[in-house]
């Protein structure tokens, strides 16, 4: 129950500040606490016991960064053929080799989710390995609402019942 409501406290403290605007010297802050959000989110969401906490993040980490180096280097092999695609006059050896290159990084990305989710298994119950990917969704929704509510708020609207109220006549 403690660790549940000290979750909750850090949750709350630090989700308003990640929708603040930040200069570039203010990153690393806005890094770090997005880090410790998400380490929150994902203790609370995981139920993770400190010793499986002790073992599950470096996995986890490991896994991120080369998730991210995998997803990097998809994104440059699309954006090589959307350039060479809008450029247009291109050969077709030359399209086959950025669509050779971009199906092996997808395929790059699919072995390190395989080859992780094994490691996973031998740090946590499968249960909670399913949380994982579980999580991960509910986070990236979480900040995606608060990303769009920043963005575009939603008006405050007066009650209204539906129907015109008949004391205003149509203008």
């Amino acid at each position: 129950m403690n660790r549940t409501l000290v979750i909750l406290i850090s949750l709350m403290l630090a989700l308003p500040m990640m929708g603040q605007p930040h200069r570039r010297g203010d990153e690393k802050s806005f890094k770090a606490k997005l880090e410790a959000t998400k380490v929150a989110y994902f203790t609370e969401k995981l139920n993770l016991t400190p010793e499986e906490a002790q073992v599950f993040w470096p996995v986890y980490n490991k896994w991120w960064g080369e998730r991210q180096e995998a997803n990097k280097k998809v994104r440059e092999s699309m954006d090589a053929i959307e350039k060479l695609e809008e450029k247009g006059g291109y050969t077709d050896p030359q399209m086959k080799k950025l669509i050779k290159e971009y199906s092996k990084n997808l395929a790059l990305e699919s072995e390190i989710f395989d080859m992780y989710i094994e490691e996973f298994y031998k740090v946590l119950p499968t249960g909670k390995v399913a949380k994982i990917f579980v999580a991960e969704k509910g986070f990236r929704d979480m900040l995606t609402k608060m990303w769009r509510e920043k963005k575009h708020p939603r008006p405050e609207m007066p009650p209204h019942s539906g129907r015109p109220d008949p004391s205003k006549k149509p203008e």
